[in-house]
């Protein structure tokens, strides 16, 4: 395997560096063409991305004017004009002489709400935290032009912040860039804080198996499918003293299929039921429901249902059921995003992952990026200014400000009492202190900020402890990348112990992936509109075909011996051409790593 996987993104750093990302031409499609950029940012006349303006050493305007933000919200109450960042963002922009209000719209339906903007010519400055997807990136920027090109302000003069993180983050700068080069969504970027499950443990492999039924059944954790089965039909057999009966394994979120793809040696995403989410395996992009594990997955999946080792309501149970069955103690496999709501939680370790059919097994660590959250409208009368207030969000005041909001006693807004650490070393407020809020991530998303994924916590908790005078804690952790044999770097920010349900399942599923973990992922793609409104036929309607006939195979209502019939009629839906068009968009990531 080809250890350049960062070659290209750091090409693209030293471009922007140079300001010769501007009025590049099209290429062919595919995830942040890098080779393109670099290629024709020579051949396009000289436009220096540091204007006049941004050479001053004071505000752009002194004149009043407004900004209009539209915004959505986590799970909250209040209106997002009344949260505090916002008013705060004015007060910090009027500290640095500038005369701007904010005007704050909120949306629960950003996928309608905001097409019809861009249909009526009606998009806001700013469209904060809604994500808009790679389709209308090419769409509404590439295409139509209306949406802002970031790279003009990408420099140390307008945005000194993000372009210092993506220094550090190349990979980022690359899955940022547009089919055209130019780039229209900024990232967000966090850091990886090991023992965090988000940021860094698989989303493919989220099984725990009850310890106590181990031992009363006399197994021993499996390291192949044959023991794994054996195991779950032993728990069959287990008596419960409540008279209940048993259901040997209960899932959640498709978590049971994807632990079956990732151990057939499918990486690269967070994996679906039946395999219509594009994987990577044996270094190729591949499409799973069309390749020979499909029908090993189904053959595992028949054979559980017709044994009884899963609920015969397994393909209709919604996850409050699950959870009920979980929490009731009649399973002894439990497939989860966590353990830790169920009583006996210290009971359950993270199952080990184990190859099918001698497949390497690797899962792909969630990203350090996420893409899509914040854009800006290409109309916008202050661009430069808009690249000021996202900038602040790169900065470790902003960031800490965004996600954290006030230290007690320090606001000068006067509108919030502020944070401050426990004796624990945890940051938390009074609201959660008092037990109005069971968190304080569930209080700053009421009262702080809006919505997550925009701007960086990478240096969030750092940044509080140092403005509250504590000591850091922080340590590197170090794995080594199950792949190509890279180091991998994290932070170990906060010490989980196993007598609280948080910290156990957090450490045990660390225990179980650590040496299967890999930073190789399939970026988002950005797909010429041709190709994205045709993607989005054929995935719909080989979607839902796939679902549709592997619930039959599996529950028996079509014969397992028509798989092959199965595929045929799959390429009549064009599953071939649906993946040619992602083989091609994928190109120059996978050229790059492989």
């Amino acid at each position: 395997m080809k250890k350049t996987r960062k070659f290209l993104a750091i090409l693209l750093a030293g471009s922007i560096a140079a300001g010769c990302l501007i009025g590049c031409g099209k290429t062919e499609s595919n995830p942040g063409n890098a080779t393109a950029v670099t290629e024709s940012a020579g051949k396009v006349e000289s436009s220096t991305t540091v204007t006049e303006e941004t050479e001053q050493k004071g505000p752009i305007t002194t004149e009043p004017i407004t900004i209009s933000i539209l915004t959505r919200r986590h799970n909250a109450t209040n209106d997002a004009k009344d949260i505090w960042f916002f008013k705060y963002l004015e007060y910090w922009l009027s500290e640095q002489g500038y005369n701007i209000t904010l005007d704050v719209q909120q949306t629960a339906e950003a996928d309608q709400q905001i097409p019809l903007m861009l249909g009526t010519d009606s998009l806001p400055d700013l469209i904060w935290g809604c994500g808009l997807g790679t389709s209308n990136a090419v769409t509404y920027g590439a295409e139509e032009g209306m949406l802002l090109d970031w790279t003009p302000y990408l420099n140390e003069k307008n945005m000194p912040n993000l372009y210092a993180l993506l220094q550090e983050e190349p990979d980022a700068l690359t899955a940022s860039i547009c089919n055209d080069g130019k780039i229209y969504s900024v990232p967000y970027l966090s850091g990886r804080d090991w023992g965090d499950a988000k940021l860094n443990m698989s989303m493919n492999h989220r099984v725990y198996v009850d310890t106590t039924w181990m031992e009363e059944c006399n197994v021993e954790m499996p390291a192949n499918l044959d023991e794994f089965l054996d195991m779950l039909r032993a728990f069959k057999n287990k008596k419960l003293e409540s008279g209940e009966s048993v259901t040997p394994l209960v899932s959640n979120a498709d978590f049971f299929q994807k632990m079956l793809w990732a151990n057939l040696g499918h990486y690269g995403n967070e994996g679906s039921a039946y395999g219509t989410v594009f994987t990577i395996k044996d270094g190729k992009v591949v499409f799973p429901a069309y390749t020979e594990d499909y029908r090993t997955v189904i053959e595992i999946m028949k054979t559980c249902y017709d044994e009884g080792l899963i609920s015969q309501d397994f393909f209709t149970m919604d996850k409050t059921t699950a959870r009920g069955l979980m929490t009731a103690g009649v399973c002894g496999v439990a497939c989860d995003w966590t353990m830790g709501y169920v009583n006996n939680f210290e009971n359950y370790v993270s199952l080990a992952p184990f190859a099918i059919d001698d497949n390497e097994v690797a899962m792909s660590l969630d990203s350090v990026y996420r893409t899509g959250y914040m854009w800006a409208n290409a109309d916008t009368e202050y661009p430069e200014v808009l690249a000021l207030i996202v900038d602040y969000l790169y900065s470790d005041e902003g960031s800490l400000y965004y996600f954290y909001g006030p230290m007690e006693g320090q606001d000068p807004l006067e509108m919030l009492d502020g944070w401050y650490f426990d004796e624990e070393g945890n940051v938390t407020t009074k609201l959660v202190a008092d037990g109005t809020y069971e968190s304080f991530g569930t209080y700053v998303q009421q009262y702080v900020y809006s919505y997550m994924y925009v701007g960086t916590d990478k240096n969030v908790t750092e940044t509080a402890r140092k403005m509250a005078g504590i000591e850091s804690t922080t340590e590197e952790y170090t794995i080594t990348d199950a792949l190509t044999g890279e180091t991998v770097i994290g932070q170990k920010k906060q010490e989980y112990t196993h007598d609280n349900a948080d910290g156990h399942w957090r450490l045990t599923a660390m225990d179980a992936q650590e040496k299967h973990m890999t930073v190789l992922r399939l970026p988002d793609v950005y797909l010429t509109e041709e190709d994205s409104v045709r993607s989005a036929e054929l995935k719909k309607v080989i979607g839902d075909y796939v679902k549709a006939e592997s619930a039959k195979f599996i529950t028996g209502s079509r014969p397992i011996s028509e798989i092959d019939t199965f595929f045929e009629e799959l390429k009549k839906l064009d599953v071939e051409e649906y993946i040619a068009i992602y083989e091609n968009a994928y190109s120059t990531y996978m050229d790059a790593n492989y």
